[in-house]
């Protein structure tokens, strides 16, 4: 991927998104380009300083609520300014299995409605994820995304639905989306999103013996730095027609290699089950862990395709 993000053209875009590492580099990577950028969170208690620093400005409401909870006026204004705009939400977990609740969904009505009434008129650009195909077994291609597949969790259902919803405005303007795997953190920074699972795994390999054995399925983790994404993300809104990437690497780790990444690091050994007995079985780090996106730990065979992604990113 170019590192190199700064396309040289200035232009007022709204964020819409939950607060952590991703939004933070989002922004700073789009003011230094020379955007001016404007945010709107969904409250959850995180700190909204790190987009402020960035240059970004806070606006006062709501993106999900109904005219993102602007007045009638600085709506219309909002409308009138905003040429793009991006989401940018946690997957945080729903207690509220009704799918009408969910912050994705949420947040796609109203941006739906926004673009409609003349808002970000040069498009949109949205974050979404490599769960959307839900139990799917085959290869899956960007431009698919009804493959027959059902859900085990109610965000994987809610980002396709909301992945629809969007689709729809592709006709007024151009909409790219960008669907990754877990997102764990920044990679520069060491900071970790408030929902990623690495540290639940490197509190599991510090509980383990030095020595284990398990059994590894060689599969590709889809995992993700939230570095990575933000660059993504810059370079796909600058795509003149709509378009969905999977931003999947070639050479993601596999189960084994991620482990003994960590385990390298925590003086812990893991090793293919054998008869010899020097090792104590255990159930791998990885297996059963909380939350929708355990999936990209699993090593699913599920393949992704990449003709956009090789293209543009």
């Amino acid at each position: 991927m170019d590192s190199n993000v700064n396309s040289g053209r200035a232009g007022r875009t709204l964020l819409l998104g939950s607060s952590g590492p991703l939004l933070r580099r989002l922004t700073e990577l789009l003011v230094e380009s020379g955007e001016t950028v404007e945010v709107l969170l969904v409250p959850t208690g995180g700190t909204s300083s790190g987009v402020q620093r960035a240059g970004a400005t806070l606006l006062s409401g709501d993106p999900r609520a109904m005219d993102f909870g602007l007045s009638g006026a600085d709506y219309v204004a909002l409308t009138e300014r905003v040429t793009r705009a991006f989401t940018v939400l946690s997957p945080v977990e729903e207690h509220d299995a009704d799918l009408e609740r969910v912050d994705a969904l949420r947040v796609a009505r109203e941006l739906s409605e926004f673009v409609q009434a003349g808002g970000a008129r040069e498009g949109i650009t949205h974050l979404s994820t490599l769960g959307v195909f839900g139990d799917a077994r085959s290869m899956v291609l960007e431009s698919q995304l009804q493959v027959g597949q059902s859900f085990n969790h109610p965000l994987e259902e809610a980002a396709a639905v909301a992945e629809l919803m969007l689709g729809r405005l592709a006709t007024r303007v151009p909409v790219r989306i960008l669907r990754v795997g877990a997102l764990l953190g920044d990679a520069r920074s060491g900071e970790l999103t408030s929902h990623s699972l690495l540290g639940e795994i490197v509190r599991r390999v510090e509980r383990s013996p030095h020595i284990s054995e398990l059994r590894f399925k060689d599969e590709p983790l889809r995992i993700e730095t939230t570095d990575r994404a933000a660059e993504a993300l810059v370079i796909l809104s600058r795509e003149a027609r709509s378009t969905t990437v999977h931003l999947v690497d070639d050479n993601a780790p596999t189960d084994r290699r991620f482990l003994e990444w960590i385990g390298d690091r925590l003086d812990r050994e893991f090793r293919e089950i054998s008869n010899s007995g020097r090792g104590r079985r255990v159930p791998s780090p990885l297996e059963r862990l909380p939350g929708h996106e355990r999936r990209f730990f699993a090593g699913e065979p599920l393949r992704f395709g990449r003709t956009e992604a090789l293209r543009i990113l």
